[in-house]
């Protein structure tokens, strides 16, 4: 028993310095945990009060996929990452967050909206760093929402024929416009030749294409828009009805 008793202290002996290594990094890696906790926390704190107190239907998301697809585009010059990403479900959702950035224009806690579609930006312009990117694509995955659906409709002409229509959402694509409306044996009148675009998206860029030359672009063959301005306030404009909001809308 002696001789094992010393074999034991011996080898307590010479494995000391490794627990006291192993001490050390178990406190290492505590205080990392500790700077990591505080981190988080300040970015919640830092995180507008405005924002927590939304009330959606929608869903604001802060998931990582969410943030970095709404930091980039298809010029993949820009790359800035959004406080979060909003999934609207309905109107009033944009309505609520752009009446929220508005009112808290002028405080501490002042954060900006910005409208993203398929993501065929250049150059960053629907990016934000220090606020929300609005996700309009209508058609989501199994989790998201549709905002609207498409509504056909007709319009009374001086002649016997009716001008004929469809009312869609702003994030839908024109891919998928095209489809639903071949439906009824119609077609839009001018679209881009590239269709996966969000029909918001290609008319705040005049929408000039292939058809242009006959039909005009698309902006010329718009009856009536809704619209959300920066203060939060919806419009219903067309070239009878608010004609200089209608007529700055598309041409801007």
């Amino acid at each position: 028993l002696p001789i094992n008793t010393a074999v034991t202290q011996s080898n307590l002996q010479h494995l000391q310095p490794c627990f006291s290594i192993l001490m050390a990094s178990i406190t290492f890696l505590l205080v990392i945990f500790v700077i990591s906790i505080s981190i988080s926390t300040a970015d919640l704190i830092m995180y507008p009060v405005s924002l927590q107190q939304l009330n959606l239907t929608g869903e604001l998301s802060l998931h990582a996929t969410d943030i970095e697809t709404a930091s980039l585009d298809f010029g993949g010059i820009s790359h800035v990452k959004p406080l979060a990403v909003l999934h609207p479900s309905s109107v009033e959702d944009i309505v609520s967050l752009i009446k929220a950035a508005y009112d808290a224009a002028e405080s501490s806690q002042a954060f900006t909206v910005s409208a993203r579609g398929n993501g065929h930006s250049l150059n960053g312009q629907a990016q934000t760093g220090n606020g929300v990117v609005i996700d309009m694509r209508a058609l989501k995955s199994s989790h998201r929402f549709r905002v609207s659906k498409p509504v056909l409709g007709a319009l009374n002409t001086k002649g016997e024929e009716k001008l004929k229509y469809v009312d869609v959402w702003g994030g839908d694509l024109w891919i998928d416009v095209l489809k639903w409306t071949l439906k009824y044996g119609l077609a839009p009148k001018s679209w881009t030749d590239y269709l996966h675009l969000t029909v918001g998206g290609t008319l705040s860029n005049a929408g000039i294409s292939g058809q242009a030359y006959i039909h005009g672009p698309q902006i010329s063959n718009v009856y009536e828009l809704d619209v959300v301005t920066g203060k939060g306030e919806v419009l219903i404009c067309s070239e009878t009805k608010t004609q200089s909001c209608f007529m700055g809308f598309l041409e801007a």
